[in-house]
């Protein structure tokens, strides 16, 4: 399943462990400790072929880099985007659509969103 893929190759890249191990689905809780990744699922397709088979999935995803400081969240979306771009695995390939700074005014944290759409089997 593409949500486990997700958890298991971000926390299994050196580059964003080495900041953080804080990784969840959907929500970083308000009082949790930064910096710290959150990731959603957006949307899903499946391209099927004229006999019905599918060829390739795609799937919408939002991976957030949170931190207590802007820069602590620009660093940690990088390390995100490095690893998304230059070493995915085999079977799938993740795209950068769009990237936006936001602030939380409750938690006040910072943090970076990254939509990604991946084509996978």
């Amino acid at each position: 399943m593409i949500k486990d893929d997700i958890y298991s190759y971000l926390s299994g890249n050196s580059g964003i462990t080495a900041i953080t191990t804080r990784i969840y689905p959907m929500l970083v809780k308000q009082n949790e400790d930064l910096p710290a990744i959150s990731y959603s699922i957006d949307a899903e397709n499946e391209e099927v072929d004229m006999s019905g088979t599918v060829q390739f999935r795609m799937t919408g995803i939002t991976i957030e880099a949170f931190a207590s400081g802007y820069r602590a969240a620009a660093l940690l979306a990088e390390a995100i985007k490095t690893a998304m771009s230059t070493a995915t695995p085999y079977w799938w390939r993740a795209e950068l659509g769009s990237e936006s700074d936001n602030y939380e005014s409750e938690s006040t944290a910072y943090s970076v969103a990254l939509s990604y759409t991946i084509t996978h089997n």
